[in-house]
């Protein structure tokens, strides 16, 4: 653990909450980087990166750009927003956590 690290503080259970709805309801990735934390900020660049360049796909194909209006490509897209969303609600329930040991 890095000495910036162990400075940060465990998020409220409040905030921790906020994250959980912020990955759910808005962006997968903006709840983890609204956690606050140190060791999250990269995680959460990186889910929003994928969440980002998967939102101009989903509306290429649903706007039906022939390279994107394929079955494969729909399972593909599908697939990726998947991905996204379960990493950053496991990310999130992680901050949950570790939220409430700090309590």
């Amino acid at each position: 653990m890095t000495q910036m690290e162990s400075k940060t503080k465990p998020p409220t259970t409040g905030r921790a909450a906020i994250c959980l709805l912020l990955n759910v309801l808005i962006l997968p990735g903006t709840g983890t980087l609204a956690s606050g934390k140190t060791e999250y900020k990269r995680t959460g660049r990186l889910q929003l990166a994928l969440s980002l360049t998967l939102v101009p796909l989903v509306v290429a194909s649903a706007l039906g750009v022939p390279a994107l209006s394929s079955e494969w490509a729909h399972a593909w897209i599908a697939n990726f927003m998947m991905i996204s969303l379960v990493w950053s609600v496991w990310s999130a329930v992680k901050i949950f956590r570790e939220s409430l040991r700090s309590r």
